[in-house]
């Protein structure tokens, strides 16, 4: 697969969607019956772009966060779309800031299932050997813009270290 990566300044960001709790560990022992997956279901099931009437765009984000320790950890992942408020959201829903900073941003020319895992394990591997950046595990995020592209962005928040 062809990844590209570009260091990117995010500005504020607020998500409203569905959410669960999970580690890679979990979703790894599940595969398509894992949290991950059953939570992508419910999002389209439910058609939940349709209940959001303040949404900026049809961009799905899914939102790592609180992140127990690392990538090896537990953390919260949040699927839904970006709003000017929080205003209105529908009950049930978890609304989130993502903070303005310092992503990595990593690019697959697929958003399929595969396709996410694999750009997931790339990214695992650059951070266990790069010295350059290290993650801050605070919120991460895939972006799909499933009406235009088939290409995945996994925008990855870093602290310099140089």
């Amino acid at each position: 697969m062809d990844i590209a990566r570009q260091l990117v300044i995010i500005p504020e960001k607020k998500i409203v969607g569905l959410n669960t709790r999970t580690s890679n560990e979990v979703e790894m022992a599940a595969g398509p019956k894992g949290n991950i997956a059953t939570l992508w279901q419910q999002f389209f099931k439910q058609n939940f772009r349709d209940t959001l009437a303040n949404k900026l765009s049809d961009h799905v984000y899914a939102i790592y966060t609180q992140y127990e320790s690392d990538h090896t950890g537990p953390y919260s992942l949040i699927i839904g779309h970006e709003v000017i408020d929080f205003t209105n959201a529908p009950d049930g829903t978890s609304p989130i800031v993502v903070a303005p900073g310092n992503f990595l941003k990593f690019t697959a020319p697929d958003n399929n299932p595969a396709a996410v895992l694999t750009l997931w394990q790339h990214i695992w591997q650059f951070f266990q050997n790069n010295k350059d950046f290290k993650r801050s595990y605070s919120t991460d995020f895939e972006l799909y813009d499933f009406e235009r592209s088939k290409q995945l962005e996994i925008y990855i928040a870093i602290e310099r270290v140089q």
